[in-house]
This record gives C-alpha cells, sequence and structure tokens, in this order.
C-alpha cells in the first residue's frame, strides 16, 4: 500500500503552493499543518464509502476490491461509470472547465490515495488523460487518516459531511443515495455516528435525518419481503 505523505517527504509529489482551508475543525490536523498537492492519477482510487454514490457501490459491493490504477483499474473504471451515468452534462462542464482553466478547486484524499472530495473532478482528469494522453494531475489535500482507524472515520465522515452538505453544498444527495448513507452511518456494528451526530455535521433537522433513516429501514424491509438483495 502506499503512503502518499511518504511520497512527498521523498520528493516524488509535489506541493502547489496553495494552502487548504478546512471548512471545519478537526482534531490532530489544521489549515497550517496542511498543503495542496499535485498527484499522479494512478496513486488514487475512489472511496467505497461515500455516501453520495451509495446505491451504486452496493451494486458492486464484493464484486471489485478498493484499489487504485497500478493495482485493480478494473475497480475505477466500474466506479467512473457510476458516476458518469448519475450526471454526464455535470461531467463535461466539469471536463470543459479543467481543460480550460485547470482545476480550480482541489480535492481531499487519504494517505493511501482514497478521495474523501472531488470524485467528478478524479473522473474528469481521467477521462482527458485517456482522451488527450497528457499527463494530469489531481490537486488535493492529503489527510493523514486511514479507515483501518475507527476514530478516524469519524473525522473523514465529518469532513465529508461538511464539504457535501454544508455551507459551501455544491451537488445535493440523491435522496436514496442519502437515506442509506445515514442508514449505514448512523446503525448496526459499523456506526460511527448516532443521528444526532449526523444531523449536526450535515446542518439537517435532526427529525429529517430520523426520516430519512426510517426511509431505508423501510426499503431494506421491502427488498427482504420481496426476496430481493
Amino acid at each position: 500500500m502506499i503512503s502518499l505523505i511518504k511520497l512527498a517527504e521523498e520528493g516524488k509529489i509535489e506541493k502547489t503552493g496553495a494552502k487548504p482551508k478546512l471548512p471545519i475543525k478537526i482534531d490532530g490536523v489544521s489549515s497550517e499543518t496542511l498543503d495542496v498537492y499535485r498527484i499522479p492519477l494512478e496513486y488514487l482510487y475512489y472511496n467505497d464509502k461515500n455516501g453520495r454514490i451509495a446505491t451504486g457501490i452496493s451494486q458492486l459491493k464484493g464484486k471489485l476490491q478498493p484499489a487504485n490504477d497500478q493495482i485493480n483499474p478494473q475497480y475505477n473504471d466500474s466506479i467512473a461509470k457510476l458516476i458518469e451515468d448519475d450526471n454526464p452534462g455535470a461531467l463535461k462542464r466539469t471536463e470543459k472547465s479543467i481543460q480550460e482553466s485547470g482545476q480550480q478547486v482541489y480535492g481531499y484524499v487519504l494517505d493511501d490515495g482514497r478521495i474523501v472530495d472531488g470524485n467528478r473532478r478524479f473522473t474528469a482528469l481521467r477521462d482527458i488523460h485517456r482522451s488527450t494522453g497528457r499527463t494530469v494531475y489531481f490537486e488535493a489535500v492529503v489527510l493523514p487518516f486511514s479507515y483501518n482507524n475507527s476514530a478516524e472515520r469519524v473525522k473523514i465522515k465529518k469532513l465529508e459531511l461538511a464539504i457535501q452538505m454544508g455551507v459551501e453544498e455544491r451537488q445535493g444527495y440523491d435522496p436514496v443515495d442519502l437515506a442509506v448513507d445515514i442508514y449505514r452511518t448512523t446503525s448496526g456494528d459499523d456506526a460511527i455516528m448516532t443521528q444526532a451526530d449526523y444531523a449536526a455535521n450535515s446542518h439537517m433537522r435532526p427529525t429529517e435525518v430520523k426520516k430519512y433513516y426510517d426511509g431505508a429501514v423501510y426499503m431494506r424491509k421491502f427488498l427482504q419481503f420481496i426476496g430481493a438483495p
């Protein structure tokens, strides 16, 4: 497994010079200690825990192991297809913007290359590389976190919600994806937040979070009733 932080220390990944402004306070890191890096695409892979594409990911679960293109390119290709099908117009606009003006908004990735924020930008860059043959980079903050650490997983989720559903929201969740994300995040043995925590970090009302949660429960019961996975 790669370490982007180690590669940066070895001078194999360069800084852009930009300094990030974290949307929330996270214990252990601060804007003063973080940098934005130009990361080769082959080191990166989509986050299979991303709530925005939860229902699409569930269709692939068990079939593909999350990994970068050097290890398992089929994984990234499959997730990229989900993102393209979700909103092809938005993806084309992102590609055009990057080709004309470069990447204007940096993303967030974990030390092992897992993308926390920036799925569409990463997808657009992959398409640009494949269609033009040009070497392109994903500009992103590298967070010193891992999904293998349960405490850090909470921090990762808080940051994801702050970016994708906070004041600077760029695209809302699909209602079904949101219901599934709330259900997965707040219930079962793998729960990392309470419903109250989710509401606070996503700027939603607690009653609204519960409504989506209940919706996911009913969906699950219906699928079990009809014998569907």
